[in-house]
């Protein structure tokens, strides 16, 4: 656990930090072009920084939000494992419940807590670290499945 949680944050962290470089990048490039455009005297040369400047600041915003959504991608699957413990918990808790039911009860609970953790495997990392993708119950993940909102 300790190793996936250093994996995801390194991630994350070399993500945030090219972004940014690739910001600063582009905004250098940026003033650099404004700067040549106002200060040379021919049009040509005035036209072409002012090209080479728009299409640098386009493609280093492409960069930077490239690398932004990597860092989100890898915070969003951080978010996903660190809830598993948690809701390894509410499983746990769930079974211990059931056993102060009789017979039927208990089979009947068991089966209610089946149907849950299967709706939680159907959801993707990506999707279960966003807050309105986790099933509420088992008749509106039925709905969604019906409705064709989710791969599964």
């Amino acid at each position: 656990m300790n190793n996936y949680d250093a994996i995801a944050r390194g991630q994350a962290a070399s993500s945030y930090l090219a972004s940014l470089g690739a910001m600063l990048a582009g905004l250098a490039l940026l003033a650099t072009g404004i700067l040549i455009a106002y200060f040379a005297t021919n049009a040509s040369t005035k036209y072409a920084a002012a090209f080479l400047t728009a299409v640098g600041s386009i493609t280093g915003g492409y960069i930077s939000k490239t690398f932004l959504s990597v860092q989100e991608r890898a915070t969003k699957q951080l978010s996903y494992y660190f809830q598993q413990p948690l809701i390894q918990s509410y499983v746990l808790m769930a079974e211990r419940l059931t056993q102060n039911l009789d017979k039927e009860e208990q089979n009947h609970a068991i089966k209610s807590i089946i149907g849950g953790m299967v709706n939680l495997l159907r959801v993707s990392p990506l999707e279960a670290s966003s807050k309105d993708s986790m099933p509420k119950s088992k008749a509106a993940s039925d709905a969604k499945v019906k409705n064709g909102r989710r791969k599964q």
